[in-house]
C-alpha cells in the first residue's frame, strides 16, 4: 500500500506533455492578437504621418494648422513613444521629415511583428522542451525500475535456490545414520529456522516485484503517452527552428550597428537560448545518471545547435 500511494499516476507524470496543446494554442492566440494590435497601430500612425505631410504641403500658415500639426505629433508620440518625435523650433516641422517618419513606422511595424513571432516561438519551444524533459525523466525512472526488477529477480532466484538446497540437506540429515537423535534434531531445527526466514524473505521479494512491475506499467504508459504527444508537435517545433534560423541569417547580413539594434529589439531570444541550455544540462544530467536506450527528438538537438550560432 505504501508503494502504491507513493507512485504518481500517469496523469501526474504527463502534466507538461498534456499542457502542450494549451501552451501552443495560447501562444498562437497571443500572437494573433499582438499582430492585429501592431497592424492597427502602424496603420493609425501612417494615417497621422500622412496628415502631417498634407499639412506641410498646404503650408503651416495659420494658427489652426500649427495647432493641428502639433496635436498630430502628440498623437503619434502617444501611440508610438519609440518614435520620440520632436518639432524643430526654427521650421516648426518634425525633425527628420515625414518621409523618414513613414520609414520608421514601417521599421517599427516589422520589428514588432518579428518580436511577436519570436515570443510565440519562445513560448512554444519552452513548453515543448519541458514536455521533452518530462519524458526523459520518466524514462530515467523506468530504466531505474528495470534495473531494480532485475536485481529483485536475481535475489528471489537465490532464495529459491537456497530453499531447494535446504530441502535436500534436510533429507540428507534424516538419512544420515551416523548422527545421534539429538544431533539430528538440532540440525533439522536450524535448517527449519533458516527455511522460515527465507520463506518470509521470498514472500517480501514477491511483493516488491509485484509493486515494481505495477510501477513500471505506470511509467511505461507515461513515456509512451508523452512521446506520442511530442511527435504530434514535431513539425511545429521544426517550423519554429527554421524561423529562428532565418532570423539569425538576416541579422548576420545586417551592418554592425543594425545587428546591435536587433539585439535590443529581441532580448527574449537570448533568454530563450539560455533557458534551453539549462534544459539541455538537465537532460544531459538525467542521461548520464540513468537514461538508457532513449532517443531524444531531433528538434531539440538541432534547435540548440542553431541557437548557438545566433
Amino acid at each position: 500500500e505504501a508503494c502504491e500511494s507513493a507512485t504518481p499516476s500517469v496523469k501526474e507524470l504527463t502534466e507538461n506533455s498534456r499542457a502542450l496543446g494549451d501552451s501552443f494554442g495560447e501562444a498562437d492566440s497571443t500572437f494573433q492578437k499582438t499582430t492585429a494590435a501592431v497592424e492597427g497601430t502602424a496603420a493609425q500612425a501612417a494615417i497621422y504621418a500622412q496628415r502631417l505631410k498634407e499639412l506641410e504641403a498646404a503650408g503651416l500658415d495659420t494658427d489652426a494648422a500649427h495647432k493641428e500639426y502639433e496635436l498630430t505629433v502628440e498623437k503619434l508620440n502617444a501611440i508610438l513613444p519609440e518614435l520620440n518625435l520632436t518639432i524643430d523650433e526654427q521650421t516648426g516641422l518634425i525633425n527628420g521629415g515625414t518621409e523618414a517618419l513613414l520609414r520608421n513606422i514601417d521599421a517599427w511595424k516589422q520589428a514588432a511583428l518579428e518580436q511577436a513571432a519570436l515570443d510565440k516561438y519562445e513560448t512554444e519551444l519552452k513548453a515543448w522542451a519541458e514536455a521533452q524533459l518530462e519524458v526523459a525523466t520518466n524514462q530515467a525512472k523506468l530504466n531505474s525500475l528495470g534495473r531494480d526488477h532485475k536485481d529483485l529477480l536475481e535475489r528471489r532466484a537465490a532464495v529459491a535456490q537456497r530453499l531447494t538446497e535446504i530441502s535436500q540437506e534436510i533429507d540428507a540429515v534424516n538419512a544420515d545414520v551416523t548422527l545421534t537423535y539429538a544431533e539430528q534434531a538440532e540440525k533439522i531445527r536450524a535448517l527449519n529456522e533458516e527455511t522460515q526466514a527465507l520463506a518470509e524473505e521470498h514472500g517480501a521479494l514477491l511483493n516488491e516485484i509485484a509493486a515494481n512491475e505495477k510501477e513500471q506499467t505506470v511509467y511505461t504508459e507515461a513515456v509512451e503517452a508523452g512521446t506520442e504527444v511530442l511527435g504530434g508537435y514535431e513539425e511545429q517545433v521544426e517550423a519554429a527552428q527554421e524561423a529562428l534560423k532565418a532570423f539569425a541569417r538576416r541579422r548576420r547580413n545586417l551592418p554592425r550597428e543594425c545587428r546591435q539594434r536587433s539585439r535590443l529589439l529581441h532580448p527574449s531570444k537570448i533568454a530563450l537560448r539560455n533557458w534551453l541550455r539549462h534544459i539541455q544540462r538537465l537532460v544531459t544530467r538525467q542521461k548520464k545518471a540513468s537514461i538508457r536506450n532513449f532517443r531524444f527528438g531531433k528538434s531539440s538537438t538541432a534547435l540548440l545547435q542553431h541557437l548557438r550560432t545566433i
